[in-house]
């Protein structure tokens, strides 16, 4: 007997389900290639004039390759399986198109197309491209894209760097230059906490500016170089800011409207920062002086005040921009935070660059400490999302088939007599696995749309958090329904059209399959999906109660669980082709209501685990 030939095999291959693999494959490594350069666009930009030189950066050196990378693998995984959603809805388009005998997964014109849908016609078309949009936030959201970028810059901006001064003797110059701007601000009038705010600024541009402008000898040298560009740019300004920062500091001291001030605050180049209980002690004595002051000596001091004010606003704007790169530079030199954390980096035998210990600096290891803290409400939403989504399969899983298996070994042994085989454990686990992974996926979805939509309102400004459900805020779930609605509705087809299509059908069932009754058995998929959707807005409640520190939380839980379980139970009566299956209604309740209360559960723990770190971190760095 002849073999075939090779040729004659592809064309079999591709006459079958080969074209439309062959197809999704190659659609597969589009889209992958596609979302490499969609993911770099930042759905939360930097603004203001202090990120406009980062944006000629790479957006990975920006938030950390490891960021970027991770949201990447984020936004692949959801774009290929919406991608999938698209191909596998195939043949519940052509049967509600009444064409049954296209309703397979062959031919290459279908997965090409919904390639063609997701990289072009998804983030092009005005009101779809909103879809592609959330996608891309909700992975660059999860990943802290670029939100620890701007964390970290914010926590070098507000961080109190004055008090780090009295650890470090060799920090003593700045420490003197520090109490020297504040005492001449409050000798100006200003209250001694806009002094130290003000002060603060002024000390900050000339730490980072060592730091920064001529930090080649704390950073690794490769590493440096690659900013040398943006700090050449940097440096004129920042150097002619210092500058003049020192020359107004000795034009303050020997200023004559001054002198009379100072002496009464017994004011000295070496003299400790002024405080308020010697600001109001001091207070009425000094507006008797200004009183007595000529008018020419009146407007000298106001225009004294008005160019520190001038040079401070200058200054925060360079500290910002100074503190933009120190926290991209120590987000990238791994080696630099290794070694100025104390752990020396040992000499290499072989060529190369070698890195010097540098001397110890406790002022920069604590700004550096502070900087690397990522302890922050953003990740902890999506750890804790993830923590659910898993305990919540495992427990419905196990809970599933422990049901599964009673039921049906009663059934067996008592009910159908010998002419049904006593179960076992594998193959009740074998049932359960598709319902539990189903139901997971939904609940998953739906409480990640949620929560990355209940944290974008949250920076909106616009959400109101839970108090109780006798004020409770529809107005903020309407869109949080819709979106969740969708969200939960994929993993339903999915396994709709695995039941039907892939799994024990026949041709011939399928055929039988008429365009009402696929509509009428998607939308109470959707009904049932609702379910989905409670659980998902349960878990923006507990979210609320954790971070508000509200209690009653057992008694909370157990209204969301029961609303879940209500919910649940309404889409099933709904559904007529569950009117006889009485197993199959008890089995989906079972699944519901396990999952939603083990992922309760666990999200509660998960979230108040993180907040508690987030707060004890917060606490620590305004200690």
């Amino acid at each position: 007997m002849a073999e075939a030939s090779p040729v004659a095999g592809l064309q079999t291959f591709l006459d079958d389900q080969g074209a439309f693999t062959l197809s999704l494959v190659v659609g597969m490594v589009v889209i992958a290639f596609y979302s490499r350069k969609r993911i770099g666009e930042l759905i939360r930009p930097p603004k203001g004039e202090e990120y406009d030189f980062i944006r000629t950066l790479p957006i990975e050196v920006i938030v950390g390759e490891s960021n970027f990378y991770k949201s990447y693998a984020i936004y692949v995984l959801m774009l290929e399986f919406l991608y999938f959603f698209i191909c596998t809805s195939k043949p519940l388009v052509l049967l509600i198109a009444n064409d049954t005998t296209g309703a397979a997964f062959n031919g290459a014109a279908w997965p090409l197309g919904a390639a063609l849908l997701v990289v072009g016609l998804l983030p092009s078309t005005p009101v779809v491209s909103e879809v592609e949009t959330l996608l891309r936030g909700i992975a660059q959201r999860i990943a802290n894209v670029p939100s620890e970028f701007f964390n970290r810059v914010a926590k070098l901006t507000r961080s109190e760097i004055e008090t780090l001064f009295d650890a470090a003797p060799e920090y003593r110059p700045e420490r003197r230059k520090y109490r020297q701007i504040h005492n001449i601000l409050v000798c100006l009038d200003f209250p001694p906490d806009e002094a130290m705010m003000l002060g603060r600024t002024c000390i900050a541009a000339d730490l980072f500016s060592q730091w920064i402008i001529n930090g080649s000898r704390i950073w690794s040298a490769g590493e440096y170089e690659a900013y040398t560009d943006i700090i050449a740019k940097l440096k004129p300004s920042v150097e002619g800011l210092l500058s003049e920062t020192n020359a107004l500091i000795e034009e303050s001291y020997e200023a004559d409207a001054l002198h009379e001030i100072m002496d009464m605050y017994g004011v000295t180049l070496k003299s400790e920062a002024l405080t308020m209980d010697m600001f109001d002690q001091k207070r009425d004595d000094i507006l008797a002086v200004k009183v007595r002051w000529a008018p020419e000596t009146a407007a000298a001091v106001e225009a004294l005040s008005k160019r520190w004010k001038d040079l401070v606003s200058s200054s925060d704007l360079a500290v910002r921009k100074l503190c933009a790169l120190f926290a991209i530079v120590a987000r990238n030199d791994k080696e630099a935070i290794k070694r100025l954390a104390g752990k020396k980096s040992e000499p290499e035998n072989h060529g190369g660059s070698v890195l010097i210990a540098h001397r110890f600096d406790p002022v920069l290891k604590e700004v550096l400490s502070l900087v690397n803290d990522r302890h922050d409400e953003e990740s902890s939403w999506s750890e804790a999302a993830a923590v659910a989504i898993f305990g919540g399969f495992i427990t419905c899983l196990l809970g599933l088939s422990i049901y599964l298996y009673l039921v049906d070994y009663l059934d067996a042994r008592y009910f159908a007599g010998a002419v049904q085989a006593v179960p076992t454990v594998t193959s009740a686990m074998r049932s359960a696995l598709s319902t539990a992974l189903t139901v997971a996926l939904s609940c998953g979805f739906a409480s990640v749309v949620a929560l990355f939509l209940r944290s974008l309102k949250i920076e909106e400004g616009s959400w109101i958090p839970f108090t109780s459900f006798y004020s409770f805020r529809v107005s903020n779930y309407f869109g949080i329904i819709l979106w969740c609605s969708m969200a939960a509705f994929m993993p339903l087809v999915f396994s709709y059209v695995f039941y039907n299509f892939l799994g024990q059908t026949s041709e011939t069932q399928v055929e039988q399959l008429k365009p009402f009754v696929v509509l009428s058995s998607l939308f109470f998929k959707y009904l049932f999906g609702m379910a989905s959707v409670a659980y998902a807005i349960s878990t923006c409640i507990l979210a609320d109660i954790i971070t508000e520190t509200r209690q009653k939380i057992i008694s909370t839980a157990a209204v969301l669980l029961l609303m879940i379980a209500f919910i649940c139970f309404v889409s099933l009566v709904a559904t007529p082709w569950l009117e006889i299956p009485t197993k199959l209604f008890w089995h989906n309740m079972m699944a519901i209501s396990s999952h939603a209360a083990a992922s309760l559960v666990f999200f509660y723990m998960s979230y108040s685990s993180f907040m508690v770190r987030t707060r004890i971190s917060a606490a620590g760095a305004s200690a």
